[in-house]
């Protein structure tokens, strides 16, 4: 069931005219979904082809207004916004701290100090802007340790990443500007790249440390003596059958199909094949031999 039982719906000229077609699947297609879709009350064309090559202002006001509709007059839940940056206009409220270049919305910092920009497209939005005498020093803010799950059997290496996030909120690979350790190497060892190598059963924390901000993550690593496995599905035949000329096997019942959780081990299994003869002249089959291959599991 959608989150939002009601949908403001807007059609548009297209779709009352030659898209009619897609105009009924979506309304049968929001129907099936649960949604009751709710035509926008005197809505009106968005200009988009021959307004927008007139004048494209005008057609973001035509577009505006049925969203306004939606959003004011039948309290639509979601309104989309669009990006009318190149449309609006832009003042700076001390052009002696910040002046507005020929791009909309980017401005020249002057001088240090807080000003406000206004931007207008029918309705006006502000916000404050500060411009500082020196840069923000850019700063690591967190680091943690990605890759330490699941657990590592013995003998299985994986290569764990730091993942460092900066004061502006950009995340980056840090694994090859940190010191790596473990907290007992007997059990995993990890080379200075962040490479950790399982080499006994055990639980160990991996640390990571960036000495330029002083700031650590660390990780816990579960270490298993064998590869766990979560469930063997065993096909096993009731019995073999040898009848006719053609001898065909019997096929196992769903009551011969097993599932069962057991630890992995290395263990060398037989497998096993029996061999029938078959025969085109007698229903009477030869007897049967056996044929054994060896293999890891």
């Amino acid at each position: 069931m959608s989150k939002y039982q009601k949908v403001a719906y807007y059609p548009g000229c297209a779709l009352e005219g030659t898209g009619h077609a897609y105009n009924q699947s979506t309304k049968v297609l929001g129907s099936a979904l649960g949604l009751k879709l709710d035509e926008v009350k005197n809505w009106n064309c968005c200009g988009a082809m021959e307004v927008k090559n007139i004048d494209p202002k005008v057609q973001t006001y035509l577009s505006s207004r049925v969203m306004s509709i939606a959003a004011n007059e039948m309290g639509a839940d979601v309104v989309i916004a669009v990006d009318v940056s190149a449309d609006a206009l832009w003042t700076s409220g001390d052009a002696s701290i910040a002046l507005l270049t020929p791009t909309p919305g980017v401005f020249d910092a002057i001088s240090a100090g807080v000003t406000t920009v206004t931007a207008t497209l029918g309705v006006s939005g502000t916000a404050s802007l500060e411009v500082t005498d020196t840069p923000p020093v850019r700063a690591l803010a967190a680091l943690r340790i990605d890759g330490n799950e699941p657990p590592f059997a013995v003998g299985g290496v994986a290569q764990l990443r730091a993942l460092g996030t900066w004061n502006d909120g950009v995340e980056e690979d840090l694994s090859a500007l940190v010191a790596w350790s473990s907290s007992d190497p007997g059990v995993l060892s990890i080379d200075a790249a962040g490479l950790a190598e399982a080499v006994a059963a055990g639980a160990v924390t991996v640390t990571a440390l960036h000495a330029p901000s002083s700031l650590a993550a660390q990780a816990a690593v579960q270490v298993l003596a064998d590869r766990p496995v979560e469930a063997l599905v065993v096909r096993m035949p009731a019995r073999i059958v040898a009848a006719s000329a053609r001898n065909t096997a019997a096929l196992p019942s769903a009551d011969d199909v097993r599932a069962v959780n057991f630890a992995w081990r290395p263990v060398r299994a037989m497998a096993c094949q029996r061999l029938i003869a078959d025969t085109a002249t007698t229903t009477t089959a030869s007897a049967p031999s056996t044929r054994c291959t060896s293999r890891s599991l």
